[in-house]
């Protein structure tokens, strides 16, 4: 499991509420404290975006409720990025001349008219 991954996970585990706000911020300085030396961008986007977020929670900037929901909108936005990467890639031409689609469905390119 990459770390973003390990990240969306915890943070869906505190959006659920089966992690409290102390728990979480254990759990998250704890793995990301050296973030920027893994090489995974996408870790590093999410931990700046989750830790700008809850330093604005723990100064008095909005609720605990206002933090859950842009976590919420910030899991979609991973979420939607990853897939978005997986649909191009999929996207692509494969051996044999086999296209997948995005869709349901998959068309043989290159075959007979």
């Amino acid at each position: 499991m990459t770390l973003a991954q390990d990240i969306r996970d915890h943070v869906a585990l505190y959006v659920t509420r089966d992690l409290d706000l102390q728990e979480f911020e254990d759990w998250l300085v704890s793995k990301t404290w050296n973030v920027g030396q893994t090489g995974e961008q996408a870790a590093v986007d999410l931990t700046f975006a989750v830790e700008r977020a809850l330093s604005e929670l723990t100064s008095g900037y909005g609720s605990e409720d206002d933090f859950r929901l842009f976590l919420v909108l910030l899991l979609q936005e991973h979420w939607a990025r990853s897939f978005s990467i997986l649909r191009q890639q999929n996207e692509r031409p494969a051996s044999g001349g086999l296209r997948v689609s995005s869709g349901a469905r998959t068309e043989l390119v290159g075959g007979p008219a």
